[in-house]
């Protein structure tokens, strides 16, 4: 057992409701990603700021950072331009705008999945357009039996190149040394579960496969924090783009396509 390990078993026995113990494995996973050492204290510093729409319900949604990711530089681009022309979403289709993204990144493009009723959607409309796409799936180990089902199902159908990404804790550890944390009314615990389970594992999908822009489903009418997005935004924590074709699209048009 290493001092993290302890120092989160030491927590858990003591009380592990406490902000600072319940997110000491979470933050060992930010630490890893942002390159710095984490001791493993309970009441470590605050690395990284989380969007309160980032964990709670998709790794498509992003997180800040005070510090930016030294490890890749990301070329610039002029996304207001793009998204006023190239990318209009009065004048651009959501096809069009997988073309673009595809001419623009080539191999350095993924797109995301999880495998719901829109993202079989996109899924269709990207795999005609680039067969080989790298799809990241982030499997928090609590998904629906049916949702396992149809994975499979889709990926045999579409012939995905499907790239499963879980998190380094498995679920019985984490259980094991914090309890349920996603069924706990404490924020701490909602983001520390949305770390552990979909954030890092996310992060990681994107360096491994050297993503530079990936593909993502997500629509404006879903939350809030969505509506505001643009068609093309940059995600400067973990040092990509993120493409969204289906942004302005309602869910007439997802159940019509």
């Amino acid at each position: 057992m290493d001092d993290i390990q302890r120092s989160s078993l030491y927590a858990a026995v003591a009380g592990g409701a406490a902000a600072g113990a319940l997110l000491v494995i979470a933050m060992q996973c930010i630490a890893r990603l942002q390159g710095k050492k984490f001791t493993g204290e309970a009441h470590a510093p605050k690395l990284v700021e989380i969007n309160s729409n980032s964990c709670g319900s998709s790794a498509n949604d992003s997180i800040s950072s005070d510090e930016s990711n030294q490890e890749r530089d990301l070329r610039k681009l002029d996304m207001d331009l793009l998204n006023a022309t190239v990318l209009s979403e009065k004048e651009v289709s959501a096809e069009e705008c997988v073309r673009w993204a595809l001419v623009e990144f080539g191999e350095k493009l993924v797109m995301s999945t999880s495998f719901g009723m829109q993202s079989a959607v996109l899924l269709h409309m990207a795999t005609k357009v680039a067969p080989n796409i790298p799809v990241i799936w982030i499997d928090t180990g609590y998904l629906h039996k049916e949702t396992y089902y149809f994975a499979e199902h889709l990926t045999r159908r579409l012939s995905l190149n499907l790239k499963v990404y879980q998190s380094d804790v498995s679920a019985a550890r984490m259980e094991a040394l914090h309890g349920q944390l996603w069924d706990r009314n404490d924020e701490d615990s909602h983001r520390a579960y949305g770390v552990l389970r979909k954030v890092e594992p996310m992060a990681r999908a994107l360096r491994e496969l050297g993503a530079e822009a990936m593909i993502s489903g997500v629509r404006g009418a879903q939350t809030k924090h969505r509506a505001g997005l643009k068609r093309i935004t940059l995600n400067s924590a973990q040092k990509h783009y993120r493409i969204h074709p289906l942004l302005h699209w309602t869910q007439e048009d997802v159940e019509n396509y």
